[in-house]
């Protein structure tokens, strides 16, 4: 007896629509993501603009990006707040010649939605420029400039 009220309390539930399904992965798509430093300038930038998977269907998404000291080439960027939603975070870290991007939000006061981007060192160009006899340097991301990230959640 005791199963099938459980068993109709399940259908009913299910039926009402109320939350018994499993939550949805979480993910990032990201669009537009550039990085580039040239020693002209001594400064370098990142930029991009990111839907996550939790925003409402349609929605433009969040900007990010950041001018950081460079000379030349990629340095890392901390934890650091998108422009149109702070509550979204990114990171930019360097390893082997490549870079990796970190994106990460709140689920809730005890849960981020976290996940990393990896670009090798073949998706990093380094060109040598001669300017009026003057030589520079630019660093500059070549990989692809859309992609998806897939989140887990990280207990905070």
């Amino acid at each position: 007896m005791q199963t099938k009220a459980i068993l109709g309390a399940l259908f009913v539930a299910a039926a009402s629509g109320a939350a018994v399904k499993s939550r949805d992965a979480a993910f990032y798509n990201v669009f537009g993501f550039s990085a580039t430093c040239t020693t002209a300038s001594e400064l370098c930038g990142y930029g991009f603009r990111v839907v996550p998977s939790t925003d409402t269907p349609g929605s433009n998404g969040t900007i990010c990006g950041n001018l950081v000291v460079g000379p030349y080439n990629f340095p890392p960027l901390d934890l650091t707040a998108c422009f149109t939603n702070p509550k979204i975070a990114y990171s930019i870290g360097i390893a082997n010649g490549g870079l990796s991007l970190t994106i990460t939000s709140a689920l809730n006061e005890h849960t981020n939605i976290t996940g990393t981007y990896e670009a090798s060192a073949d998706d990093i160009i380094l060109e040598k420029l001669v300017i009026d006899n003057v030589t520079t340097f630019s660093q500059t991301y070549i990989g692809t400039n859309q992609f998806t990230i897939v989140a887990e959640e990280v207990a905070v």
